[in-house]
Protein backbone atom coordinates (compact mmCIF):
# COMPACT_ATOMS: atom_id res chain seq x y z
CA UNK A 1 0.00 0.00 0.00
CA UNK A 2 2.82 2.36 0.47
CA UNK A 3 4.40 1.34 -2.08
CA UNK A 4 1.69 1.88 -4.36
CA UNK A 5 0.88 5.64 -2.89
CA UNK A 6 4.96 5.98 -3.53
CA UNK A 7 4.38 4.90 -6.99
CA UNK A 8 1.54 7.42 -7.61
CA UNK A 9 3.58 10.54 -6.35
CA UNK A 10 6.57 9.75 -8.63
CA UNK A 11 8.81 7.67 -6.97
CA UNK A 12 10.14 4.94 -9.18
CA UNK A 13 11.24 1.31 -8.48
CA UNK A 14 14.79 2.17 -8.75
CA UNK A 15 14.38 4.76 -5.73
CA UNK A 16 12.56 2.66 -3.14
CA UNK A 17 15.91 0.95 -3.35
CA UNK A 18 17.78 3.62 -1.61
CA UNK A 19 14.64 4.79 0.45
CA UNK A 20 14.11 3.18 3.71
CA UNK A 21 10.38 3.06 4.94
CA UNK A 22 10.44 6.46 7.25
CA UNK A 23 11.84 8.42 4.36
CA UNK A 24 9.42 6.65 2.12
CA UNK A 25 6.62 7.63 4.67
CA UNK A 26 8.10 11.07 5.01
CA UNK A 27 8.09 11.39 1.00
CA UNK A 28 4.62 10.79 0.85
CA UNK A 29 3.20 13.05 3.93
CA UNK A 30 5.35 16.04 2.63
CA UNK A 31 4.26 15.63 -1.22
CA UNK A 32 0.46 15.38 -0.05
CA UNK A 33 1.34 18.57 1.55
CA UNK A 34 2.55 20.70 -1.00
CA UNK A 35 -0.03 19.58 -3.41
CA UNK A 36 -3.13 18.65 -1.67
CA UNK A 37 -3.64 21.06 1.65
CA UNK A 38 -1.90 24.51 -0.13
CA UNK A 39 1.07 24.82 1.67
CA UNK A 40 3.77 26.15 -0.28
CA UNK A 41 0.68 27.83 -2.78
CA UNK A 42 0.75 31.56 -2.95
CA UNK A 43 -3.11 31.42 -1.52
CA UNK A 44 -4.13 34.03 1.00
CA UNK A 45 -3.35 32.70 4.68
CA UNK A 46 -5.26 33.37 7.69
CA UNK A 47 -3.42 35.66 9.74
CA UNK A 48 -2.39 34.99 13.47
CA UNK A 49 -1.72 37.41 15.83
CA UNK A 50 0.65 37.79 19.15
CA UNK A 51 -1.97 37.59 22.13
CA UNK A 52 -2.02 40.48 24.35
CA UNK A 53 -2.54 41.28 28.09
CA UNK A 54 -6.12 41.74 27.19
CA UNK A 55 -6.37 38.66 25.53
CA UNK A 56 -5.36 37.35 28.60
CA UNK A 57 -6.90 39.40 30.93
CA UNK A 58 -10.27 37.97 29.52
CA UNK A 59 -9.64 34.30 29.08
Amino acid sequence: MVIAAAKIRGINLDELDYMTWGQLIDYIIVYNNLHYTGEGRNEEEETIRQANQADFDNF
